[in-house]
C-alpha cells in the first residue's frame, strides 16, 4: 500500500480546517491534525471506522503495498445464522468480509504469538491454558490466527524469545561500561522442592539512566550448603565482569545466604521490606489471640452461605463488600482485613449475635481494639502503598521511612488507646529502633540520602550525622579529583609542548590560576551550591515519587562531581525483590504460580519477566 492515501477519497470523510490545519471527522466529529501528512486521519479511520477505512483502501492506487493494522483493529468474524447461510447474497457478503479481515490478520501470527507469551511470562499462567476448550473458543474470534500448541510454546516460542533477549542483554554488557552495580538476590523454592537463585543488577548508565537487569536465574543443588549459593553467584557475576564493581548486595534473611555473603568482600544488607514485615508481624503477636478470633469469624463466613447472604442484603450501597481474609505472608493483608471489618461493623453486629450461626463473641473492648489497630497500621500501609509504585526501594529511603515511621508511632503513643494497642505500638517502635539503629550513621545510607535531591540534609534527625555525610561526600570528591589530576599531569609530562606557542603559554597561565583554588574548596563550593538549590518535591501531582535520577540527568553539568558520585551510589537498592511482589495481593498470586513451574521453564520465564520492556503493556 502506498504510504500516502488518495487524498480525494480520504477527504470524503473529513472537513478541512485550513487555519488550524485540522480535519474534522464527519462520522464522529473528532479533530485530528494534518500539518505534515494525513497519517493521523488515516489512523483514525483505521481504528474507529473500519468500513470507511476499507473503502479508502479499496480505492487506493494500483501501486499499493500491504500495511499492517494494529491489534486494536482486529474484529471477530461475523456470526453466521441459518437464515444467512440459506441466502446466497448474504453468505457471499459475509465471506467477502471474512476474507478481507483474514487477509489483514494473517501476517500478525507472530505478533499475536508474542502477546500470547505474556500470559505465561507476565503472570505465570500454566502452559496448558492453550489446551483449555474455553480458551480455544475465545481465540477462535481472532480470524486467521492459529493457536500454537503447548508443545510449540515450550519447545519453540519460549526458548527462542529467551535466546533473543539473552543475546540482547549480553550484547549491551559487552558494549557498555558499568561503574558500580548493586545486586539483589531473590531465592525461592518450587512446589517440587527445587531451589532457585535470581541475581538482578542495578546500575546507572553513562547517560544517567537507572537500569535493572536480571542477569540469570539459576537452579541451586543442595540449598542448605552456603558454598553452592556462593559458587552460583560468583559464576554469574564473573560472566558479566561485575565482581570488582559490586558496591552493595541485598538479600532476604536466610541464614545460609547470610553465611555465604559474609565470606565475600561485598557490603551486604538484609531486605528492608522483609525486615519491616517481620517487625510488624512481631508487633501483632501481642494481640494474636484477639486477631485469631477475628480470622476465625472471617473463615466461618466463607462456610456459612446464609450469614454471607444476610451480610450482602444488609448493605444498601451499590457496591456490596465482603470480608477479607488475611494472607499470612503479607502483613498488609491483615490491615486490609481490619479495615473491611470496621467498615462493615454496623452490618456485622446483628449477624454475629444470631445463635444459629455460632460465631465467637466479640467484646466491646475487642471492637475498639480492631479500630485502634487500623490507625496503628495505617502509617505502615501508606509506606507500602507508595512502595508498590516503585520497582525496587532505593537506599535513600531507608533513613526517611525509618524516621517517619518512628515519629508516627511516637504520635500514636500520645493517643488515648487501650493498653493492648499501646503494647503493639511500643513493640513496633522497639523493633524499628533495634533493627534500624544508627542508619543515619551508615556511610552508604547517609550518602545516598544526601545525594537524593528530594531530601539532602533535611531528613536527618541528628545534624551531626548530616554534617558527617557532607564531609564523606567532600572527601570522596577530593579523592577522585586528585586521582584525575594526577593522571592528567602524567599525560602532560610526556606530551610534546611548545614553549613558544601563545596557546601553550595561555594554558599554563590558566592552569596556574586554577591550581590556586584548592580541590577541597572547589568540592565545598559545589556542595554548598547543591544544598542551596531548591529541594525536589517528594511527590508529583499524581502522588508518585518524583525521580531523583531524572533530576540528576538534568543537573549533571551544574554539579558534575556530585553527579559522578550519584552514578556510583544512586543505583543502590534495599529490597531484594520488586516491591509489588511483597506488598500486593497480585504479587502473592504471582509468587504462588511461579513455584508450580518446572526447572528450565521457570528459569526462562523469570528471566523474561524481569527483562522484557514493561512499556509493551502501554496500549
Amino acid at each position: 500500500m502506498s504510504s500516502r492515501v488518495n487524498s480525494s477519497v480520504l477527504w470524503d470523510y473529513f472537513v478541512k480546517d485550513n487555519i488550524n490545519k485540522k480535519g474534522k471527522c464527519l462520522l464522529c466529529g473528532e479533530l485530528y491534525s494534518y500539518k505534515s501528512s494525513t497519517g493521523n486521519l488515516k489512523t483514525h479511520l483505521r481504528k474507529k471506522h473500519r468500513e470507511a477505512y476499507l473503502t479508502v483502501e479499496t480505492l487506493q492506487a494500483p501501486t499499493s503495498k500491504w500495511e499492517p493494522i494494529e491489534h486494536d483493529d482486529i474484529k471477530p468474524l461475523p456470526v453466521l445464522s441459518l437464515d444467512m447461510l440459506n441466502n446466497p447474497a448474504n453468505t457471499s457478503q459475509v465471506k467477502q468480509e471474512a476474507n478481507t479481515i483474514d487477509m489483514n490478520v494473517a501476517p500478525f501470527q507472530d505478533d499475536i504469538d508474542r502477546d500470547l507469551m505474556d500470559l505465561f511470562i507476565d503472570s505465570y499462567q500454566p502452559f496448558t491454558l492453550v489446551e483449555e476448550r474455553a480458551f480455544k473458543k475465545f481465540c477462535s474470534w481472532i480470524p486467521g490466527y492459529k493457536l500454537p500448541s503447548c508443545k510449540t510454546i515450550t519447545k519453540k516460542l519460549l526458548p527462542d524469545l529467551y535466546e533473543a533477549t539473552q543475546t540482547s542483554v549480553d550484547k549491551w554488557f559487552d558494549e557498555n561500561s558499568i561503574v558500580k552495580s548493586c545486586i539483589t538476590l531473590d531465592m525461592w523454592t518450587s512446589s517440587s522442592f527445587e531451589s532457585y537463585l535470581s541475581v538482578t543488577a542495578h546500575y546507572i548508565t553513562e547517560d544517567l539512566e537507572l537500569k535493572s537487569v536480571l542477569l540469570k536465574c539459576s537452579y541451586i543443588q543442595d540449598p542448605n550448603t552456603p558454598e553452592n549459593f556462593g559458587v552460583a553467584l560468583l559464576c554469574i557475576t564473573n560472566f558479566f565482569d561485575l565482581c570488582t564493581k559490586i558496591n552493595f548486595v541485598v538479600s532476604d534473611n536466610l541464614v545460609n545466604v547470610q553465611e555465604m555473603l559474609d565470606d565475600m568482600d561485598w557490603q551486604h544488607y538484609a531486605c528492608y521490606a522483609f525486615s519491616l514485615n517481620n517487625i510488624i508481624k512481631n508487633g501483632l503477636q501481642v494481640v494474636d489471640s484477639k486477631l485469631h478470633k477475628l480470622k476465625q469469624i472471617v473463615r466461618s463466613f466463607e462456610k456459612k452461605p446464609f450469614a454471607r447472604e444476610k451480610l450482602a442484603k444488609a448493605q444498601t450501597s451499590d457496591a456490596i463488600k465482603e470480608l477479607i481474609q488475611e494472607v499470612p505472608t503479607r502483613w498488609n493483608s491483615c490491615y486490609d482485613m481490619l479495615v473491611r471489618w470496621i467498615e462493615l461493623e454496623s452490618y456485622l453486629r446483628p449477624i454475629l449475635i444470631v445463635k444459629d450461626y455460632d460465631f465467637p463473641v466479640i467484646s466491646e473492648e475487642e471492637w475498639k481494639l480492631y479500630a485502634e489497630l487500623v490507625k496503628v497500621l495505617k502509617p505502615f500501609e501508606e509506606v507500602a502503598k507508595c512502595m508498590r509504585k516503585e520497582k525496587y526501594m532505593p537506599a535513600s529511603l531507608v533513613i526517611v521511612v525509618t524516621r517517619c515511621l518512628i515519629t508516627s508511632l511516637d504520635n500514636l503513643l500520645q493517643e488515648s488507646f487501650s493498653s493492648d494497642a499501646k503494647s503493639v505500638i511500643e513493640t513496633l517502635k522497639s523493633g524499628l529502633e533495634t533493627r534500624f539503629s544508627d542508619v543515619e550513621k551508615s556511610e552508604v545510607f547517609s550518602i545516598c540520602t544526601f545525594l537524593d535531591p528530594r531530601y539532602k540534609k533535611s531528613v536527618f534527625s541528628n545534624q551531626q550525622d548530616a554534617k558527617a555525610a557532607e564531609k564523606r561526600i567532600q572527601n570522596l570528591i577530593i579523592s577522585f579529583t586528585k586521582q584525575d589530576t594526577s593522571e592528567e599531569e602524567l599525560e602532560e609530562k610526556y606530551a610534546p609542548g611548545d614553549k613558544f606557542s601563545p596557546w601553550s603559554i595561555l594554558k599554563d597561565i590558566v592552569h596556574t590560576q586554577q591550581s590556586s583554588k584548592t580541590t577541597a574548596s572547589r568540592a565545598a563550593q559545589e556542595i554548598e551550591k547543591y544544598l542551596s538549590d531548591d529541594i525536589l518535591p517528594v511527590f508529583d501531582e499524581n502522588g508518585t515519587f518524583n525521580c531523583p535520577v531524572k533530576w540528576w540527568r538534568n543537573h549533571r553539568y551544574t554539579y558534575p562531581n556530585l553527579a559522578r558520585l550519584f552514578r556510583e551510589y544512586g543505583n543502590i537498592m534495599v529490597t531484594s525483590v520488586p516491591c509489588e511482589r511483597i506488598f500486593s495481593e497480585n504479587g502473592h498470586i504471582i509468587n504462588d504460580r511461579r513455584t508450580r513451574i518446572t526447572s528450565h521453564k521457570v528459569r526462562h520465564l523469570a528471566y523474561l519477566n524481569a527483562n522484557l520492556d514493561p512499556e509493551r503493556f502501554d496500549f
